[in-house]
Formats: structure tokens, sequence, C-alpha cells
């Protein structure tokens, strides 16, 4: 797994430096109810001079979708801005 991680998070780096992109989770429940999370903002180790060595860290903003009614705060993929993959 270590050997893994980082060479993934490279490539995901990699994409998500050269333009700016959008992240969109679709969820549907055992009784086939939906609802959505749209960020208007993602990547990985956008910010760092170093991702590497910073962890790779995740950013994610401009929330909007139905997801807020149905899932806890800490689920949320906000609680995890500045996340550091390492």
């Amino acid at each position: 797994m270590e050997t893994y991680l980082p060479s993934g998070m490279k490539h995901i780096h990699a994409l998500t430096i050269q333009a700016n992109y959008e992240l969109r989770i679709d969820l549907e429940d055992f009784e086939n109810s939906t609802a959505y999370a749209q960020y208007g903002t993602f990547g990985v180790g956008l910010f760092s001079v170093d991702p590497d060595d910073d962890g790779y860290p995740l950013t994610i903003g401009d929330y909007s979708g139905t997801a807020a009614v149905v899932l806890p705060l800490e689920c949320h993929v906000m609680a995890h801005q500045g996340y550091r993959f390492d």
C-alpha cells in the first residue's frame, strides 16, 4: 500500500493541476432515494510547493446539492478540506 498511494496521488495531482475541476458525488440508498453533492473546486496538492512532502492536501469548495439533508456533518467532503494523504 505504501508504494501504491503515493503513485496514485501523483497521478491525481498531475491531473487536477492542469485545469479547474469539479467533484460530484451521487448517492442512492436501498429504497432508491437519491441525493447529490457537488463541489465547485476539487484538487489534490493544488497549492503545494512540494505536494509529496505536504501529503497531497485535498482542496474542495463551493458545495451545492441535496446530500446535506441526508448526511451527518462528518460525512461531508468539506469536513475533509486540507486532508493529507500521507
